[in-house]
């Protein structure tokens, strides 16, 4: 039976991608171990101030690290478990958790209306800094440099 079922996985299931088992797994595990510690650590430092449809009178804008640096950890968070997951079977089972990122996309999407419509200015300014998946790679222009007040060279 074992034999069986561990042959047709291998017909129905084939490898997608060409490395040694070893290296792959090994490279899947640490992209998932990284993930699950990055939704950890977000959790952690949001502590009660989770974005929720109903937010309590003194819910405070989480601006801290790792927050201040990507305004959507715990969701990174799971995109690398999902990943890494991918990686470490390296087969067709392993790509159903890569469906729920477009639903993941729509509830960013709401939450971030959400955040907007409670913090105003302070969120769309955190927005600014603030990637949403990655960090944002600091400008090279000075922040009260604009366009506007740049002297054109001939």
């Amino acid at each position: 039976m074992y034999v069986l079922i561990g042959l047709s996985y291998d017909l129905v299931l084939p490898v997608f991608i060409d490395l040694s088992s070893t290296q792959l797994e090994f490279g899947g595990l640490l992209v998932m171990v990284l993930g699950y510690a990055i939704f950890l650590w977000s959790v952690n430092a949001r502590g009660r101030y989770a974005t929720s449809w109903q937010m309590p009178v003194d819910h405070k804008l989480v601006d801290w690290v790792p927050c201040r640096y990507v305004r959507h950890q715990s969701y990174l968070g799971y995109f690398l478990m999902f990943i890494g997951f991918l990686l470490l079977w390296n087969n067709a089972l392993a790509l159903i958790p890569l469906i729920a990122i477009p639903g993941y996309m729509v509830i960013i999407f709401h939450e971030e209306e959400i955040l907007v419509a409670r913090f105003r200015e302070e969120y769309v300014k955190y927005q600014e800094n603030a990637g949403r998946f990655l960090p944002k790679i600091p400008s090279t222009k000075s922040k009260h440099q604009t366009s506007e007040n740049m002297v054109k060279s001939p």
